[in-house]
């Protein structure tokens, strides 16, 4: 099994949910081949989650078959700093970021509220992080696979998410290079993503204002304490980024 399972409320009857920590539940990899088409679970497992880099949850149906999963993790510095070169964004530049990357729901399963579970769930798990509440500009991502049989983005947008942007040929470069057979365009792929990112608000610094309605500093010069008066600067604005992973309509 994948770990703990849990009951949730909102889930219908015949479902329940499983945070993973171990081994991936049946089906669960036949699940992303075949929505993301064959080839595209490798890097989500064999790379991120059985090496600990990643969140994985899973919803499970009455015969024991995994029918939702969803993939979530925290974004390195160098990743962070990818993403601002790939796109032209420096706004990402410093930024502290989570992604919830792949979220599929079997078709035949889907219009249950199953993917609004998953999605829940996997935003609720990457803001424990104290990483993402230190002050400093923090930020979740998503991104939604824009195809005529199924979309996620409404899944997000209901979720808190905005979108940022609409890019062609976002996994185009993956599909080679993994490579994974795309069910729209087979190889190389040349789907559309959907940009979205919820912002996180961070806690409110206490500051100490002087006469003028500056910010007062004081400082060590030589040993002794001098305080200087700096114009109070406006609070950083959170950016966005991306993932590495695909979703569909659930």
């Amino acid at each position: 099994m994948a770990g703990k399972s849990h009951d949730r409320g909102s889930l219908p009857e015949g479902y329940r949910f499983e945070s993973g920590s171990g081994a991936v539940p049946t089906g669960a990899l036949d699940l992303l081949d075949r929505e993301f088409g064959e080839g595209y679970a490798w890097e989500g497992f064999d790379e991120l989650y059985y090496a600990g880099m990643a969140l994985a949850d899973f919803i499970i149906a009455e015969d024991g078959i995994c029918v939702g999963v969803c993939l979530g993790r925290h974004l390195t510095s160098e990743e962070v700093a990818g993403e601002t070169e790939l796109f032209g964004l420096p706004q990402l530049t410093g930024m502290r970021m989570a992604a919830v990357e792949t979220l599929a729901v079997d078709s035949e399963h889907r219009g249950r509220r199953l993917g609004s579970v998953l999605v829940g769930e996997m935003t609720g798990r990457l803001l424990e992080d104290k990483r993402l509440h230190l002050g400093i500009p923090s930020a979740l991502m998503a991104h939604s696979w824009l195809r005529p049989a199924s979309c996620s983005e409404p899944l997000f947008l209901r979720s808190g998410f905005t979108v940022r942007g609409h890019f062609a040929g976002f996994w185009t470069e993956r599909s080679i290079r993994e490579p994974f057979d795309c069910p729209v365009d087979s190889i190389p792929c040349q789907c559309v993503a959907s940009i979205c990112v919820r912002d996180i608000e961070q806690p409110k610094q206490p500051r100490v204002r002087s006469a003028r309605g500056s910010s007062s500093i004081r400082i060590a010069k030589r040993g002794a304490p001098v305080d200087l008066e700096v114009p109070a600067h406006p609070p950083l604005r959170t950016m966005m980024a991306r993932g590495f992973q695909r979703s569909v309509e659930v």
